[in-house]
């Protein structure tokens, strides 16, 4: 691979990273959001929908990561 190309791809990568930031603080403010809301709404459709939302983004977070790993590997 040329230098050229590993640039595009170092680039790539550190634009992923940078997402994968954005999620993070995305989570974490929903993840307190969640943790905030009072025991007798927990059962509620809110609190449901910000789980299956934390669990989403969670599972967006990992495929980032190895999608770096991996374009760290070429």
């Amino acid at each position: 691979m040329n230098d050229a190309r590993r640039r595009k791809l170092q680039d790539v990568s550190e634009r992923l990273s940078e997402c994968r930031d954005d999620l993070d603080a995305i989570k974490d403010e929903e993840d307190d959001t969640r943790e905030n809301i009072p025991e007798n709404l927990q059962s509620g459709e809110a609190y449901s929908a910000s789980e299956e939302a934390g669990e989403k983004i969670g599972d967006a977070i990992s495929d980032i990561e190895s999608a770096i790993r991996n374009l760290e590997e070429v």
